[in-house]
């Protein structure tokens, strides 16, 4: 029986003045926020190739750039240049899979870098907010877009297999974009720019980005963040053919296990297609977002319980999966 397979669009991957830290508090003109974020703002080489953007993130060298950028990557040559900076090396420092972010530090120079700061809060919906970015190798180019959703939610990237939280910004981010900063008016990192939607291989004009209390969180521990996964996707049952939905009872509502990698933790413990998860250690869930709050409030080697109603008609089971970790070594 064939799944639609409708919410697991392609998410694409966006890689291939005054000083930041002292930006005003009043609202500032487009025109004054380009001299910012191009003073602030760094592109990515990995082995000598641009393959993405960054920002500088403190005074004394660290740069954030998109997770996926640098992952498996790490012992690559990777650099960094800026106009404050010229071409440096970069030394990885922290990853957080789970919002397609990393950490790298460059050398100190004899004068403090210019860096962003970053905002306490996600930006309200409609917002105008700026990406500054290297676009189809194209240098220092600022898109502007509008916020598209009050809170972050869960997307799976099919390219490397995981979920990640982010927020929906109308607006155009074209391959080389990873990794760029997303401002508001008032010169503040609202965003990191992660991925965007492509329908039929077209962008559909929806981009990414890491919320800024995640970034703010990497930047002040410094240290890898540890992300549960059950090596699967879920689709909710609503977007399912009229159907697949006609099998179970009307009213249904719940998770229908997808993309299940095999010798994975969810295959392991016999999770299947043939199957609707209702409830995650006894909390019902109908919504992906539901689930994945549950799975990543966790830590890799604690166990989660589904619930589950089975296609064959044979009724209620419970599967109990021990969640592993992203591996953020891995492509």
């Amino acid at each position: 029986m064939r799944l639609s397979m409708g919410l697991l669009m392609l998410i694409v991957a966006s890689t291939a003045a005054p000083a930041a830290g002292n930006a005003p508090r009043d609202m500032i003109t487009p025109a004054a926020l380009y001299d910012l974020a191009e003073n602030a703002t760094v592109e990515i080489l990995v082995d000598g190739r641009l393959d993405g953007s960054g920002w500088f993130a403190s005074a004394d060298g660290l740069v954030v750039t998109a997770g996926h950028v640098v992952v498996g990557r790490t012992d690559h040559r990777i650099e960094i240049i800026s106009p404050a900076a010229g071409r440096k090396i970069a030394k990885f420092v922290a990853i957080d899979r789970g919002h397609d972010l990393a950490l790298l530090r460059v050398e100190k120079d004899d004068k403090p870098f210019p860096f962003l700061k970053v905002a306490d809060a996600m930006p309200a919906p409609g917002q105008d907010v700026w990406l500054f970015a290297a676009a189809n190798f194209r240098h220092k180019l600022m898109l502007r877009g509008s916020v598209a959703r009050r809170n972050s939610t869960y997307e799976y990237f099919s390219n490397n297999r995981q979920y990640t939280n982010v927020y929906h910004v109308s607006a155009p981010s074209p391959p080389g974009t990873s990794g760029g900063c997303w401002l508001d008016q008032r010169g503040r990192v609202v965003g990191n720019q992660s991925a965007f939607m492509t329908v039929n291989g077209a962008g559909a004009g929806i981009a990414m980005l890491s919320p800024p209390g995640a970034i703010a969180h990497l930047i002040q521990s410094q240290k890898t963040v540890a992300t549960t996964t059950t090596q699967c996707a879920f689709e909710e049952l609503w977007t399912q053919p009229v159907g697949y939905i006609a099998n179970y009872p009307p009213g249904s509502a719940g998770l229908v296990p997808v993309l299940i990698q095999a010798e994975g933790a969810a295959a392991k413990a016999g999770l299947s297609d043939q199957m609707i998860i209702t409830a995650v250690d006894d909390q019902l869930v109908a919504y992906v977002d539901e689930l994945l709050t549950v799975l990543r409030r966790k830590k890799p080697g604690d166990k989660v319980t589904f619930t589950v109603l089975k296609l064959d008609g044979s009724g209620q089971a419970q599967i109990t999966i021990e969640l592993e970790a992203l591996d953020a070594t891995r492509n």
